[in-house]
């Protein structure tokens, strides 16, 4: 009693990642996958206006979560889509940021900083799936 169960089961310590059993085919597979992806529509509006440029469509059918995923619809919607939070954002200049990469390696850069009427950032990202 009192043991906490290991939640690895890998077989892999826990610091070490799967083997890739053919790097150079791995690396090519990544190459086109990555072109593929930079090619798309979409990945430049989420580059433009992050993952919140789903918001008024996703309001329009019914889908935006909202309210802790009890209404599928919010009024206010507008202020909160990601064409207005990048206009904002843009305003406000200072430490805010409309795009960002969310990590090392990111290639579609749909995060935000979002800073306050002085610059300042309050918060990293705002994120379709939280504003609703």
């Amino acid at each position: 009693m009192g043991q906490g169960i290991e939640g690895n089961h890998s077989g892999y310590p826990r610091t070490d990642k799967p083997p890739i059993v053919d790097p150079a085919a791995f690396r090519l597979a990544q190459k086109a996958f990555t072109k593929s992806l930079m090619e798309h529509p979409q990945t430049k509006v989420y580059a433009d206006y992050g993952t919140a440029a789903m918001t008024r469509m996703a309001n329009g059918f019914g889908g935006l979560p909202t309210r802790n995923f009890s209404s599928g619809q919010f009024e206010e919607a507008d202020r909160i889509s990601g064409e207005f939070l990048r206009q904002v954002i843009l305003e406000r200049g200072g430490e805010g940021e409309p795009t960002h990469a969310c990590m090392p390696g990111c290639t579609i850069r749909c995060s935000n900083n979002y800073a306050d009427s002085k610059g300042t950032s309050l918060v990293s990202p705002l994120e379709y799936e939280t504003i609703g």
